[in-house]
């Protein structure tokens, strides 16, 4: 259990959402256990949110600092902003359109200790309409190490709440990450995995994958606000060339071998440049283990889905993905049965 000394802050991302963003601030008032520090970065608002933030932060029952913004940084950047300015053990990571729970940060801070990277929780989602199609994100209770995560596995930045010494730890990680991505770019195509630098859950998630305790909980502590404007807080205006982005053709096999292509260049980048990588050397040899080992896994599998390749050849796919423990739960280093189905019925030629 967390000693009662751990403390527990929000980095609130605001830009423009005056129409949602007093509903949040209501629910963090409504808190159980108040967080020790909130820090609300704005991206260059033009609306009413920073008269909102401002009429909150006067009348809140907890610390609350603002950092106005006058040029656009785009949401990464502006969560960062926010997270370095955060005098807490750990951040959460708030929206401005959601709701919290106002057991979060009370249910949370229990599971939270100096070996934890990160506190993942199950949400619900919701819409403004009666049926928004977007089921809730369910994990179960369980105490893991990252790596028994497959590198694919992502979740939303709003259900996690990170140590904060692992965000700024891992600022030296990210940029080494950043002057690889230019030149990955410009010879294949880049799949989501690749831009994990880009976005503040991504990057949060891939380090705490790397330092190693997750702690999940199945309780919901959270709804995500489903609507037209979820990516309000800007975007990434990069933009891949469309004859390296179309270069490798399409199909799902391409998915996998883009994968593979992705734990293969980041295996390397950790390889060749450990220094920037924020754990002890007795567990670097772990992590390039579970990328190559991963490599090798969607490699397999995007040679089995080929078309043209030959029966015997699949079957050698499928053994090695399972001999790789690759269809493993989960929640337990792998993909889990439906993978496995999905492969068999390939191998059998029923695609």
């Amino acid at each position: 259990m967390a000693a009662t000394t751990t403390t527990v802050g929000i980095a609130l991302a605001t830009c423009n959402g005056a129409a949602f963003l007093q509903e949040q601030l209501d629910s963090l008032r409504r808190q159980t256990r108040l967080p020790d520090h909130i820090v609300v970065s704005d991206d260059a608002s033009t609306d009413d949110t920073l008269e909102l933030v401002e009429q909150f932060r006067r009348s809140a029952p907890c610390r609350v600092d603002v950092i106005p913004g006058a040029a656009r940084l785009g949401p990464m950047d502006n969560f960062m902003r926010a997270v370095r300015a955060c005098a807490t053990d750990f951040v959460a990571f708030c929206d401005q359109d959601d709701v919290w729970s106002p057991r979060k940060i009370e249910v949370a801070a229990r599971y939270l200790s100096t070996d934890t990277g990160a506190l993942i929780h199950s949400t619900d989602q919701f819409s403004a309409a009666e049926s928004s199609g977007h089921p809730p994100v369910r994990v179960p209770d369980r105490q893991l190490d990252g790596l028994g995560l497959a590198p694919n596995r992502v979740f939303f930045g709003m259900s996690m709440i990170v140590r904060k010494s692992l965000l700024e730890a891992g600022e030296g990680l990210k940029a080494t990450w950043e002057t690889r991505f230019d030149r990955i770019a410009a010879t294949r195509p880049v799949c989501l995995l690749d831009h994990w630098s880009h976005a503040h859950d991504m990057f949060a998630l891939t380090l705490a994958r790397l330092a190693g305790r997750i702690v999940l909980r199945r309780e919901a502590l959270a709804a995500r606000r489903v609507h037209a404007q979820n990516y309000s807080t800007g975007g990434s205006s990069w933009r891949q060339p469309q004859a390296v982005a179309d270069s490798w053709g399409v199909g799902r096999e391409v998915g996998y071998l883009l994968l593979a292509a992705f734990c293969r260049d980041f295996a390397e980048t950790l390889r060749t440049h450990d220094a920037a990588l924020p754990v002890p050397a007795s567990r670097r040899r772990q992590i390039l283990d579970h990328y190559e080992r991963w490599a090798a896994i969607w490699e397999s599998r995007g040679r089995l889905h080929t078309r043209g390749t030959v029966f015997p050849q699949r079957t050698k796919h499928l053994l090695a993905v399972t001999t790789s423990r690759g269809y493993a739960g989960a929640y337990r280093g792998g993909l889990g049965l439906g993978s496995l189905a999905k492969d068999a019925l390939a191998v059998i030629g029923a695609r």
